[in-house]
């Protein structure tokens, strides 16, 4: 069409009154001591009688306020209450609120008075409010507040009244959906058979006062004392629970005047004659941090060093029936931040001192076991064979040779296809004293593969019998799937995926939660991650809890799982190699069969100009290289490809990853200069020309996610005396205090809440724009939590505008003709046969113009397109703030979106002459 067609449309868009949207009681609430998530899928809080009667107790969720912009809305509360007392004040009580935030101005919808104490049964409340139309961020917070008694929460229904007629709303962000994917359901396998059985010694043991010095302790320290012996007087000690993080307890003792910590742990447990008869005492610790001595009877039975690995014991010849005294003796320390000479083995993260933890802080079990046992199942999926390849590991503590048979079974872990015989294979062996290892190949009969989309998971059950018969028993759950990386992109079963990443903190675990309440708070950040269109998160910057990949199993999401070697150089070189690759090792073992587990990060931003340090980096990548018969690509650390930063060493690595924090700590504008160079250099250090052959992807940019809560409610915008005050106060990197975001947003804006939001939405589009079109990068992660806009850079088929600069739309003008490129990426299997291009200018939800339609050539999966686009900006639109979609239909279906924030001027502007207020004197 030589002449554009455009209509101009009045949308009303107003949500027919009455509709109502249900909000989730899941596990995106945050629940404190005294809520839950019940059972029947209700929520229930309550505050006992007491003290405790004065405390303000809410659970809270985030609430997608921006559809409701300019709206009366309904919140409608299905709830009961039982024994709740009439509280002092009549705005205390039983809490139902909304609140909603428009820059500094707060709107709250709160409880009716006759509602907000008494007993009553099953009955609706409902709560009116107008939305701003300039509502930025919303809170739903249940609770009570100074009463006692118990309120239960069936439903809570937002209720759409609809725009009010006088509203001028501006249009929301022109996001996709967010996804619908639900964690898989899944049954449990007995992996104990009857000369087997487990139970668990967390629960309340004695704890000695801990002490700190400026210096190490000896490695005799207290041995004197004989702490360890039975009959040790531990009356006068005080209790802890286990697990927990020992500083919580103790939080005086995390200090860096004397940051060296020793103390000591004390539990018994009985065991009877029978339990003793022809089996294998073995104690499991989960983690303890960091260096734990153990003694059982007083007699010592082993050691382990390091934080984040899980170990066990056999302990059979220090046991005996009846009761049994367990002493353990626990040093730690405070890591880099104490300036240690030289380091000995890994920390982890290390923001802060209080990142490390101490003491028992992860689970301890006793295990009864055969005496013949079978101590490591790992399983390697062969898909070209539709076959397991099984490395077994079996210790034989009869004294003699046992000539018997591996049973192996492969069932469904999905309830729906529980007991379906997947494959068998019995495999004779002769197991010698002592340690026994072989490798079984297990045929597969139309084995279902694990994947993002369908996170179908297996059981493989091996079964041995002794010489009389007594068998062990062990099963481990796994996915049939395999990753890989080659050509500079990454496959998943064979087909290339594209990696739309995340970062979750691994601050799980020792925090004085049950598991329930770790199960809920991991799953909500999964499964949002995985709901904005994430397909990997990396457990930054040391392994997460087994819990969280047991998750990632059920719902999808792939794992770039990272070792806890993290910023520090000061090594002591042999004592460090030692400990290291002995934790690589038990990391790499402790997660090999979960399929979420796709690929390795041996550690986070280590400078490696010493060669000594680069070459403990290579000797982990070999370690787990040796390990891994997957193949699963490992990385080197996490930024290491930022050369500049870490160094130009050629590192062992799969994956090159670089950190890249364009928008926060340089212009955006620089980015795509700043990606060039860098990719110069990795081809230099890499001695490759062209495309390099390692996948190249961006694990840590934009940010926002720190310093950014810094409020002040008093702040006026345009105030030069307040603007002087933020600028003579201090600022840094780390906490930016407000005035550090100048380079990248108004002051007012920086001290607004919600700014972090509003930050990583607009730099997201910005940043994630530019990688999504540069063909180098095979991924990317942002450094901040799950912000809505995600579903915009994640959508697998991207499109963008861009001009002859390869600048994307912004400030307009009317009447004016504009030539663009439409810049197509598609990153997933699907062909789109027949898309179609639609333009649109939306000001507010009422009025919007239609700019240009187009046919669009066939979409190929995996390919990038570009194709030419005219268009016209109406002359007569009003001047302002308008929105710009870009919407791609294959039928009746939208299959992307992406939208644009302009500034509409008049055409005649261009034609003002610029006057100057002085005069300008030429040289």
């Amino acid at each position: 069409m030589r002449r554009l067609l455009f209509t101009v449309l009045l949308l009303c868009v107003l949500a027919a009154r009455g509709e109502e949207h249900p909000v989730p009681l899941d596990a995106a609430w945050t629940l404190p001591d005294g809520a839950r998530l019940t059972p029947a899928g209700t929520l229930e809080i309550q505050i006992r009688p007491g003290k405790e009667a004065n405390r303000f107790l809410t659970a809270q969720r985030t609430f997608d306020i921006i559809p409701y912009r300019g709206h009366d809305i309904e919140l409608v509360y299905r709830l009961r209450a039982e024994k709740v007392t009439r509280p002092p004040q009549d705005f205390t009580g039983i809490k139902l609120i909304l609140s909603c935030r428009s820059g500094h101005r707060e709107t709250v919808a709160d409880t009716p008075r006759q509602w907000n104490h008494g007993d009553f049964d099953w009955r609706e409340v409902t709560i009116p409010m107008s939305v701003p139309e300039d509502a930025r961020t919303a809170k739903l917070m249940v609770g009570l507040q100074n009463s006692s008694g118990l309120i239960e929460v069936r439903s809570i229904t937002v209720r759409d009244l609809g725009e009010r007629p006088d509203a001028e709303v501006s249009p929301a962000p022109y996001l996709p959906p967010r996804g619908k994917f639900r964690r898989a359901d899944t049954i449990d396998i007995a992996a104990t058979g009857p000369t087997k059985v487990q139970r668990s010694l967390n629960g309340m043991w004695k704890i000695s006062e801990l002490e700190t010095a400026v210096k190490p302790f000896p490695a005799d320290a207290d041995r004197e004392r004989e702490i360890e012996r039975p009959e040790f007087d531990d009356s006068g000690w005080a209790e802890i629970a286990v697990p927990l993080n020992w500083y919580l307890k103790y939080p005086e003792k995390q200090n860096l005047r004397e940051p060296y910590v020793k103390g000591w742990y004390r539990t018994t447990f009985d065991l009877a004659a029978t339990e003793l008869k022809q089996r294998r005492v073995i104690l499991k610790f989960d983690v303890i941090g960091c260096d734990a001595t153990l003694f059982l009877n007083g007699r010592e039975v082993g050691r382990h060093l390091g934080d984040f690995t899980a170990f066990e014991l056999d302990v059979t010849d220090a046991a005996r029936p009846g009761r049994n005294t367990l002493a353990i003796r626990v040093f730690t320390d405070q890591g880099h931040a104490a300036n240690p000479e030289k380091i000995h083995h890994a920390y982890g993260a290390q923001w802060s001192v209080k990142d490390i933890k101490g003491g028992i802080w992860q689970n301890v079990t006793l295990s009864l076991e055969p005496e013949i046992r079978i101590a490591g199942l790992f399983v390697t999926p062969r898909l070209a064979k539709s076959a397991v390849e099984v490395d077994y590991k079996i210790l034989n503590h009869t004294g003699e040779t046992v000539k018997t048979a591996l049973d192996f079974s492969v069932t469904p872990a999905i309830r729906q296809d529980a007991g379906k015989l997947v494959g068998t294979r019995r495999h004779a062996v002769a197991l010698q004293p002592g340690v026994n290892t072989g490798t079984v190949e297990l045929p597969l009969s139309d084995p279902v593969r694990w994947s993002t989309t369908n996170p179908y998971l297996y059981f493989l059950v091996c079964e041995v019998k002794d010489a009389e018969g007594d068998f062990s028993r062990d099963a481990v759950r796994f996915g049939y799937r395999e990753f890989t990386a080659r050509d500079g992109k990454f496959f998943l079963n064979g087909e290339e995926i594209y990696l739309f990443g995340q970062n979750i903190g691994s601050k799980f675990g020792g925090n004085g939660l049950d598991e329930a309440q770790e199960e809920r708070n991991i799953l909500g950040i999964l499964l949002d991650y995985r709901n904005l269109g994430y397909v990997m998160t990396r457990t930054s910057h040391m392994p997460i809890l087994p819990l969280a990949l047991e998750i990632a199993d059920e719902i999808g999401m792939m794992i770039y799982h990272e070792w806890a070697w993290s910023f520090t150089t000061n090594l002591d070189f042999e004592a460090f190699e030692r400990n290291n690759l002995r934790e690589i090792a038990e990391f790499v073992k402790a997660s090999y069969n979960h399929p979420s587990v796709c690929m390795w990060s041996l550690g986070n931003e280590i400078k490696h100009q010493e060669p000594g340090i680069a070459r403990q980096l290579d000797l982990q990548y070999d370690t787990v290289r040796a390990l891994d018969k997957s193949g699963r690509p490992a990385c080197s650390f996490s930024g290491m490809g930022s050369w500049y930063s870490y160094g130009t060493n050629r590192l062992k690595t799969d994956v090159i990853d670089i950190h890249e924090y364009a928008g926060l700590a340089s212009p955006w504008s620089r980015l795509p200069e700043l990606l060039a160079r860098q990719y110069e250099g990795e081809l230099r250090i890499y001695g490759e020309t062209g495309r390099l052959s390692r996948p190249l992807v961006a694990w840590e940019t934009v940010g926002f996610s720190w310093g950014t809560h810094v409020t002040d409610r008093n702040f006026r915008r345009g105030d030069i005396g307040q603007y002087a005050d933020y600028v003579n106060k201090p600022s840094s990197w780390g906490s930016p205090n407000g005035i550090g975001f100048i380079g990248c947003a108004p002051l007012f804006e920086a001290l607004t809440p919600g700014f972090a939001e509003w930050a990583q939405a607009l730099y997201g589009r910005r940043i994630y724009e530019i990688f999504r079109l540069d063909p180098n990068f095979s991924g990317f992660a942002p450094w901040f939590g799950g912000n809505p806009a995600a579903t915009l850079w994640t959508q697998p088929l991207f499109p963008a505008l861009r001009n002859e600069n390869s600048l994307f739309p912004r400030n307009l003008f009317t009447g004016e003709n504009y030539r663009w490129r439409l810049e197509l990426v598609n990153s997933n299997s699907r062909r789109y046969r027949a898309p179609q291009l639609e333009l649109a200018l939306h000001r507010t939800t009422r009025e919007a113009v239609i700019l240009h339609t187009q046919k669009l050539p066939a979409i190929a999966p995996y390919s990038r397109s570009s194709v030419p686009v005219a268009l016209t900006v109406p002359a007569g639109l009003r001047s302002g703030d308008w929105q710009l979609r870009v919407t791609l239909r294959e039928a009746d279906e939208i299959v992307a979106r992406n939208y644009y924030d302009l500034f509409l001027s008049p055409r005649s502007l261009s034609d003002l002459k610029a006057s100057s207020a002085r005069k300008i004197i030429k040289a």
